[in-house]
């Protein structure tokens, strides 16, 4: 790891790897939403305040968690990113900039973040790949019509479920998230076999600022949980959990079995061998482009 010099630049480097990357998408239209860690689910505490404008589609957090470079037990967090632009030259430059940042990253501190970008599916190609690699949901997308997917379960969402919000934090630093709803029901159906555990709290922290959201909308006749916004959202997780389907039910238990024992570390890389086998387990936590 890096020296006591070094440990002084975290917080500021997380932060500007995150305006890099906002700056990024900004100006060449990739259309993306910062989740994850950073975004709300990985910021909220018991002591956090927020103010919401749902006009604006902004949250405001206040006495939030800090975006470190580092976890509590010492591993190193990462940067994960969904897009929903399908031009292949865009893509092409984001993954290329992802690559400059982190070798920038690595060349001040020694280490670097991983950074995780995903893009929607187009059903086609998902047609002719297969889903048997496929261990989270993902997102598809036939002529402009969005899906939430997951093996032979599939469910239409409206392109309003996607919009983009601001999230900004005290320092000031804003970025591009979805909607806390769309983070929470994502906690929710991202794997088949539910919420893992490491995530409960997290999760508990995120619906109260969900229903604040949804508070904030009814004054705005702003409806959040009709079918203009997550009444899909909802539907779907109901299909997820309840589906008979083999190929479901042999997934779930699978992922059930690794985050109730070595999925936390193995995701984290800790120890060597969890180091080792990062690349690997991510197949069981995220979707490949």
């Amino acid at each position: 790891m890096a020296s006591a010099k070094h440990r002084k630049l975290y917080p500021s480097i997380m932060e500007e790897m995150i305006v890099d990357l906002q700056t990024f998408g900004k100006e060449n239209g990739i259309n993306h939403r910062f989740v994850g860690g950073i975004s709300y689910g990985g910021l909220l505490n018991e002591k956090t305040s927020y103010s919401i404008d749902v006009l604006k589609r902004e949250v405001r957090l206040k006495k939030h968690n800090q975006l470190t470079l580092l976890r509590d037990d010492g591993t190193v967090r990462d940067i994960d990113l969904i897009f929903l632009t399908q031009n292949q030259t865009k893509i092409t430059k984001l993954k290329e900039h992802v690559r400059e940042l982190k070798w920038k990253t690595r060349n001040k501190i020694s280490f670097t973040p991983s950074i995780s970008i995903e893009g929607v599916r187009p059903i086609a190609d998902r047609q002719k790949t297969g889903q048997f690699f496929q261990y989270v949901t993902e997102i598809g997308v036939k002529k402009g019509q969005y899906y939430l997917m997951f093996d032979e379960i599939k469910e239409k969402i409206s392109n309003d479920s996607l919009e983009p919000w601001t999230l900004i934090l005290e320092s000031g630093v804003s970025y591009t998230t979805r909607s806390p709803l769309a983070d929470y029901y994502a906690y929710q159906f991202r794997s088949p076999s539910g919420i893992k555990q490491k995530d409960v709290e997290k999760v508990k922290l995120l619906k109260k600022l969900s229903a604040q959201v949804i508070k904030e909308g009814a004054k705005n006749s702003l409806a959040y949980n009709s079918k203009q916004y997550y009444q899909s959202w909802q539907q779907y997780i109901r299909k997820l959990q309840r589906s008979t389907l083999p190929a479901v039910l042999s997934k779930r238990a699978i992922l059930a079995w690794y985050w109730q024992t070595i999925g936390t570390s193995f995701s984290h890389g800790t120890g060597l061998l969890g180091m080792e086998v990062f690349g690997i387990f991510n197949t069981l936590t995220r979707n490949r482009l």
